[in-house]
């Protein structure tokens, strides 16, 4: 007989909670499941890792679905981002393991070369035409000019959408087996909104640029495939004349002849910029030559740490928080996370703000060592201040003491520059002080 005591009651509402907690319990499992399964398959097929559109109908399909069954909207959204953090993580943890390098290099490919972001080529055609030299001569390359790489910086810089038909090009042809970013600027990011995330990642390639490209490298690296941070046709190619030996080597290391060890040495010397464009005879130029001070500035860590490459321009990644391009906070776990300060040589407490910012996100917590490019126009005093305010924000505010933490490396807006390749594990030695990527970053 039924118990209707007050007891009984409770008791029996109690057990159909539980049950159903069950049931839940049970269908989330299944959803991981299920979304694993999806996240394997589209790994296998070369597709995008990442789906934007598909996130916003989830949530409002689920609202409307919890409307239907009397759930308030803020109860049915919070549901909704523990499931999207775990498809999240389950997302990271393919882009980890499956993280597609693109082919090499080899003399006699085709690369296509477009203007992503500031329509640079028509303002200075000599320096852009010395970079594609410099890829035929040095790298045996076949630069292929998209349609609007050489338009009117003004037009450019009105027209996103044809810069976005240019990627989009450059990625399905088969015949082209690079992308390399004829110089940066400042509004790549107005470009992402254009662009088709599976016809990126069906093809992936090298694709090369550095400063404002940030954008487009850190986006096509979340679609599940290698992207690489270093010089473009005319700041870094141009000038390779100019340029010690290694700065030729070295991109020849990393993009044309893959091995599983490849050691990161400071240059011989090193160039803050290059004389004013204005003048064509400084069209491969570079500014003076500067010494080392004697070895990387090594702020903090101890041990051998490891983690997959990310990052870019400092500012320029400032662009893209808090938009659909940024990563989940699943995506910075065991990440090497990289940055560079641009020619504007932004103030130390505006890079203190930017730092700030990740801290809060809790990325400090997630990643495996922080590295700063040299920085580029700030004096040596400035310098020393620019590292101190790095390790009091990261140590200090946020309680870092133990991540590792190098500043003053041979990449970024100085010349010559490391390829950095995003999603390649870097091995960061701190008592022996040397850096070395330890896997191929291209097939």
């Amino acid at each position: 007989m039924p118990n209707d005591s007050p007891g009984g009651v409770l008791e029996e509402l109690r057990r159909r909670i539980d049950r159903i907690d069950r049931d839940i319990l049970d269908r989330v499992a299944e959803r991981r499941e299920t979304v694993a399964q999806a996240f394997e398959w589209k790994a296998a097929q070369g597709s995008s890792l990442v789906d934007r559109e598909r996130e916003l109908r989830i949530r409002f399909e689920r609202r409307a679905w919890g409307l239907d069954l009397g759930i308030p909207v803020d109860e049915v959204d919070r549901i909704v981002d523990l499931l999207l953090q775990s498809s999240h993580r389950r997302a990271a943890s393919t882009l980890a393991s499956a993280a597609r390098r693109p082919q090499r290099l080899r003399p006699g490919d085709r690369v296509a070369i477009v203007s992503p972001s500031w329509g640079g080529p028509s303002k200075f055609p000599v320096v852009y035409e010395r970079g594609l030299r410099a890829l035929r001569e040095r790298f045996g390359l076949e630069p292929v000019e998209m349609p609007h790489v050489r338009a009117d910086a003004d037009w450019i810089a009105s027209h996103p959408q044809a810069r976005a038909d240019d990627l989009h090009a450059a990625f399905e042809d088969d015949t082209i087996h690079g992308i390399i970013a004829s110089i940066g600027g400042d509004d790549c990011v107005r470009v992402l909104p254009h662009l088709d995330a599976t016809r990126l990642s069906m093809h992936p390639k090298v694709l090369l640029g550095y400063s404002d490209t940030a954008t487009l490298t850190t986006w096509c690296h979340q679609l599940g495939f290698v992207t690489f941070n270093g010089p473009s046709v005319m700041a870094g190619f141009a000038q390779l004349d100019a340029l010690p030996p290694e700065a030729e080597s070295h991109i020849r290391e990393v993009l044309f002849s893959p091995r599983e060890r490849t050691e990161l040495r400071p240059f011989p010397w090193w160039t803050d910029g290059y004389p004013d464009w204005i003048d064509s005879a400084n069209s491969g130029s570079v500014r003076a030559h500067q010494s080392h001070r004697g070895e990387w500035s090594w702020l903090q860590g101890h041990g051998v740490h490891k983690g997959r490459l990310f990052g870019g321009c400092i500012e320029v990644l400032e662009f893209v928080k808090a938009t659909p391009y940024w990563p989940h906070a699943a995506f910075w776990d065991d990440r090497v996370l990289f940055f560079e300060t641009s020619e504007e040589a932004p103030e130390i407490t505006a890079v203190v703000r930017m730092l700030r910012n990740y801290g809060s996100q809790g990325v400090f917590d997630r990643i495996t060592a922080v590295l700063f490019g040299r920085a580029r126009s700030y004096p040596d005093g400035d310098k020393r201040d620019l590292e101190h305010a790095i390790g009091s924000v990261i140590s200090g505010e946020f309680g870092q003491a133990a991540l590792p933490i190098v500043c003053d490396l041979d990449f970024g807006h100085t010349d010559p520059q490391w390829i950095l390749p995003l999603g390649v594990t870097i091995e960061i030695d701190c008592d022996r002080r040397a850096l070395a990527l330890i896997e191929p970053a291209v097939e």
